[in-house]
Protein backbone atom coordinates (compact mmCIF):
# COMPACT_ATOMS: atom_id res chain seq x y z
CA UNK A 1 0.00 0.00 0.00
CA UNK A 2 2.63 2.24 0.86
CA UNK A 3 4.90 1.78 -2.31
CA UNK A 4 1.71 2.06 -3.90
CA UNK A 5 0.88 5.82 -2.66
CA UNK A 6 4.52 6.76 -3.21
CA UNK A 7 4.35 5.53 -6.84
CA UNK A 8 1.77 8.09 -7.11
CA UNK A 9 2.88 11.51 -5.23
CA UNK A 10 6.78 10.08 -6.51
CA UNK A 11 6.44 8.24 -9.39
CA UNK A 12 9.51 6.12 -10.61
CA UNK A 13 11.45 7.87 -13.56
CA UNK A 14 13.56 6.53 -16.47
CA UNK A 15 16.98 7.19 -15.56
CA UNK A 16 17.57 8.38 -19.77
CA UNK A 17 14.46 10.51 -20.52
CA UNK A 18 13.13 11.44 -17.09
CA UNK A 19 9.74 10.71 -18.01
CA UNK A 20 7.61 8.70 -15.53
CA UNK A 21 7.28 4.92 -15.25
CA UNK A 22 5.17 2.32 -13.49
CA UNK A 23 7.51 -0.52 -13.29
CA UNK A 24 10.37 -1.45 -11.32
CA UNK A 25 13.05 -1.06 -13.57
CA UNK A 26 15.33 2.26 -14.21
CA UNK A 27 13.95 3.14 -17.40
CA UNK A 28 11.29 2.78 -20.02
CA UNK A 29 11.04 0.33 -22.97
CA UNK A 30 11.28 3.52 -25.51
CA UNK A 31 14.89 4.35 -24.22
CA UNK A 32 16.33 0.50 -23.30
CA UNK A 33 15.27 -0.03 -27.56
CA UNK A 34 17.39 2.89 -28.33
CA UNK A 35 21.01 1.88 -26.09
CA UNK A 36 23.86 1.54 -28.01
CA UNK A 37 24.42 -2.11 -27.04
CA UNK A 38 27.67 -3.48 -28.99
CA UNK A 39 26.98 -5.36 -32.18
CA UNK A 40 27.88 -9.29 -32.21
CA UNK A 41 30.81 -8.64 -35.00
CA UNK A 42 33.32 -8.36 -32.29
CA UNK A 43 37.20 -8.19 -31.49
CA UNK A 44 37.67 -11.55 -30.09
CA UNK A 45 40.21 -9.97 -27.42
CA UNK A 46 38.89 -6.34 -26.56
CA UNK A 47 35.16 -6.77 -27.71
CA UNK A 48 35.09 -3.48 -30.18
CA UNK A 49 32.64 -3.34 -32.93
CA UNK A 50 34.58 -4.59 -35.87
CA UNK A 51 33.92 -6.01 -39.91
CA UNK A 52 32.28 -9.29 -40.32
CA UNK A 53 35.65 -10.03 -42.72
CA UNK A 54 37.78 -9.71 -39.28
CA UNK A 55 38.35 -11.22 -36.25
CA UNK A 56 40.98 -8.70 -34.29
CA UNK A 57 40.67 -4.95 -34.43
CA UNK A 58 43.81 -2.78 -35.72
CA UNK A 59 44.53 -1.92 -32.08
CA UNK A 60 44.91 -5.13 -30.85
CA UNK A 61 46.90 -6.52 -33.16
CA UNK A 62 49.22 -4.14 -32.93
CA UNK A 63 49.66 -3.99 -29.19
CA UNK A 64 49.88 -7.44 -27.27
CA UNK A 65 47.09 -7.42 -24.33
CA UNK A 66 47.73 -8.29 -21.03
CA UNK A 67 43.94 -9.44 -20.28
CA UNK A 68 42.75 -12.63 -22.30
CA UNK A 69 39.22 -10.66 -23.27
CA UNK A 70 37.31 -8.09 -22.93
CA UNK A 71 33.13 -7.97 -22.76
CA UNK A 72 31.45 -4.69 -23.61
CA UNK A 73 27.95 -3.83 -22.92
CA UNK A 74 27.59 -0.18 -24.85
CA UNK A 75 29.21 1.68 -27.50
CA UNK A 76 30.42 4.97 -25.22
CA UNK A 77 27.81 7.06 -26.94
CA UNK A 78 24.58 8.87 -26.64
CA UNK A 79 22.12 7.77 -24.08
CA UNK A 80 24.73 5.90 -21.89
CA UNK A 81 27.95 8.33 -22.22
CA UNK A 82 25.40 10.76 -20.55
CA UNK A 83 24.16 8.10 -17.88
CA UNK A 84 27.84 7.40 -17.21
CA UNK A 85 29.05 10.63 -16.92
CA UNK A 86 26.32 11.20 -14.20
CA UNK A 87 27.12 8.18 -12.16
CA UNK A 88 30.31 9.56 -12.37
CA UNK A 89 30.08 13.33 -11.72
CA UNK A 90 26.80 14.19 -10.80
CA UNK A 91 25.83 11.78 -7.66
CA UNK A 92 23.66 9.52 -9.39
CA UNK A 93 25.39 6.53 -7.24
CA UNK A 94 22.14 4.26 -7.52
CA UNK A 95 22.87 3.87 -11.34
CA UNK A 96 25.63 1.14 -10.26
CA UNK A 97 22.37 -1.06 -10.40
CA UNK A 98 21.01 -0.65 -13.44
CA UNK A 99 24.42 -0.65 -14.83
CA UNK A 100 25.45 -3.96 -12.89
CA UNK A 101 22.15 -6.08 -14.41
CA UNK A 102 23.30 -4.88 -17.83
CA UNK A 103 26.81 -6.20 -17.20
CA UNK A 104 25.40 -9.38 -15.66
CA UNK A 105 23.02 -10.00 -18.62
CA UNK A 106 26.35 -9.64 -20.88
CA UNK A 107 28.70 -12.02 -18.82
CA UNK A 108 26.35 -14.41 -17.37
CA UNK A 109 27.39 -17.40 -19.47
CA UNK A 110 31.22 -17.06 -18.10
CA UNK A 111 29.98 -16.75 -14.62
CA UNK A 112 30.73 -20.14 -13.56
CA UNK A 113 34.29 -19.99 -14.66
CA UNK A 114 35.30 -16.68 -12.47
CA UNK A 115 37.03 -17.01 -9.14
CA UNK A 116 36.73 -13.74 -7.95
CA UNK A 117 35.90 -9.79 -9.31
CA UNK A 118 37.91 -7.30 -9.26
CA UNK A 119 38.26 -3.70 -9.94
CA UNK A 120 40.44 -0.59 -10.65
CA UNK A 121 41.32 1.90 -7.62
CA UNK A 122 40.58 5.42 -8.00
CA UNK A 123 42.60 8.22 -6.54
CA UNK A 124 42.23 9.42 -3.10
CA UNK A 125 40.83 13.17 -4.16
CA UNK A 126 38.17 11.75 -7.02
CA UNK A 127 37.05 9.15 -4.34
CA UNK A 128 36.67 12.00 -1.59
CA UNK A 129 35.02 14.14 -3.98
CA UNK A 130 33.04 12.08 -5.26
CA UNK A 131 32.03 9.45 -2.34
CA UNK A 132 32.17 6.13 -3.84
CA UNK A 133 34.56 4.14 -6.40
CA UNK A 134 31.86 3.78 -9.47
CA UNK A 135 33.77 0.60 -10.42
CA UNK A 136 33.48 -1.04 -6.82
CA UNK A 137 29.69 -0.51 -6.51
CA UNK A 138 29.26 -2.42 -9.58
CA UNK A 139 31.50 -5.11 -8.77
CA UNK A 140 29.86 -5.51 -5.42
CA UNK A 141 26.71 -5.71 -6.79
CA UNK A 142 27.73 -8.20 -9.41
CA UNK A 143 29.06 -10.32 -7.29
CA UNK A 144 25.64 -9.87 -5.31
CA UNK A 145 23.73 -11.00 -8.93
CA UNK A 146 26.32 -14.07 -9.54
CA UNK A 147 27.36 -15.55 -5.95
CA UNK A 148 30.96 -14.76 -7.18
CA UNK A 149 33.16 -12.58 -4.48
CA UNK A 150 34.67 -9.55 -4.81
CA UNK A 151 37.69 -8.90 -3.40
CA UNK A 152 37.88 -5.70 -1.75
CA UNK A 153 40.55 -3.19 -2.92
CA UNK A 154 42.96 -5.91 -4.71
CA UNK A 155 44.79 -3.49 -6.75
CA UNK A 156 46.16 0.38 -5.17
CA UNK A 157 47.91 2.66 -6.44
CA UNK A 158 51.70 3.09 -6.22
CA UNK A 159 51.82 6.45 -7.99
CA UNK A 160 49.35 9.57 -9.33
CA UNK A 161 49.27 10.10 -13.12
CA UNK A 162 47.71 12.16 -15.03
CA UNK A 163 43.60 11.67 -15.77
CA UNK A 164 43.22 9.23 -18.62
CA UNK A 165 40.68 11.06 -20.25
CA UNK A 166 43.35 14.00 -20.76
CA UNK A 167 46.00 12.18 -22.22
CA UNK A 168 46.21 10.95 -25.71
CA UNK A 169 46.72 7.63 -27.84
CA UNK A 170 49.56 5.39 -26.68
CA UNK A 171 50.51 8.03 -24.29
CA UNK A 172 47.79 6.56 -22.01
CA UNK A 173 50.10 3.04 -21.80
CA UNK A 174 53.15 5.16 -21.09
CA UNK A 175 50.68 7.19 -18.56
CA UNK A 176 49.92 4.26 -16.58
CA UNK A 177 53.22 2.11 -16.77
CA UNK A 178 53.91 0.66 -13.56
CA UNK A 179 51.16 2.60 -11.51
CA UNK A 180 49.41 -0.09 -10.00
CA UNK A 181 50.62 -2.82 -7.58
CA UNK A 182 48.54 -5.72 -5.64
CA UNK A 183 48.18 -5.49 -1.75
CA UNK A 184 49.92 -8.05 -0.32
CA UNK A 185 47.50 -9.59 1.46
CA UNK A 186 45.92 -10.83 -1.87
CA UNK A 187 49.17 -12.26 -3.09
CA UNK A 188 48.75 -15.40 -2.33
CA UNK A 189 44.83 -15.73 -2.81
CA UNK A 190 45.52 -14.64 -6.33
CA UNK A 191 47.44 -17.82 -7.65
CA UNK A 192 45.84 -19.89 -10.20
CA UNK A 193 42.61 -17.94 -9.68
CA UNK A 194 39.94 -16.66 -12.76
CA UNK A 195 39.84 -12.93 -12.29
CA UNK A 196 36.88 -10.68 -14.02
CA UNK A 197 38.25 -7.26 -13.67
CA UNK A 198 35.44 -4.62 -13.89
CA UNK A 199 35.75 -1.06 -15.53
CA UNK A 200 33.33 1.63 -16.19
CA UNK A 201 34.61 2.61 -20.11
CA UNK A 202 37.30 1.09 -22.52
CA UNK A 203 39.11 3.70 -24.34
CA UNK A 204 42.58 2.20 -25.32
CA UNK A 205 42.54 -0.14 -22.39
CA UNK A 206 45.69 0.90 -21.32
CA UNK A 207 44.00 1.34 -17.58
CA UNK A 208 43.13 -2.86 -17.92
CA UNK A 209 46.41 -3.80 -19.80
CA UNK A 210 48.34 -3.02 -16.81
CA UNK A 211 45.89 -4.00 -13.96
CA UNK A 212 45.95 -7.35 -15.74
CA UNK A 213 49.90 -7.69 -15.94
CA UNK A 214 49.65 -6.99 -12.30
CA UNK A 215 47.30 -9.33 -11.18
CA UNK A 216 49.19 -11.81 -13.35
CA UNK A 217 52.33 -10.84 -12.29
CA UNK A 218 51.13 -12.25 -9.15
CA UNK A 219 50.16 -15.41 -10.35
CA UNK A 220 46.13 -15.14 -11.74
CA UNK A 221 45.24 -18.00 -14.22
CA UNK A 222 43.57 -15.24 -16.34
CA UNK A 223 41.94 -12.95 -16.36
CA UNK A 224 38.62 -11.30 -18.28
CA UNK A 225 37.27 -8.23 -18.49
CA UNK A 226 33.88 -6.65 -18.35
CA UNK A 227 33.20 -3.20 -19.21
CA UNK A 228 30.19 -1.42 -19.20
CA UNK A 229 31.07 0.97 -22.16
CA UNK A 230 33.76 1.28 -25.08
CA UNK A 231 35.41 3.32 -27.21
CA UNK A 232 34.51 3.05 -30.58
Amino acid sequence: MVEWLLNIFYPHKCMFCGEPINNKEYYCNKCYYKLPFVEDCRCVVCGREISARETICLPCRTHKRNFDENHPVFLYKDEMESALKRYKFTGKMYYYKPFSKFIFDEVQDILGNIDYIVYPPVNRKTFYKRGYNQCELIARELSALSGVPYLKNVIKKLRQYNKQSLVKGKDRYKNVRGAFGIRSKYHDILKDKRILLIDDVLTTGATLDECSRMLKKHGAFSVICTTLCIVR
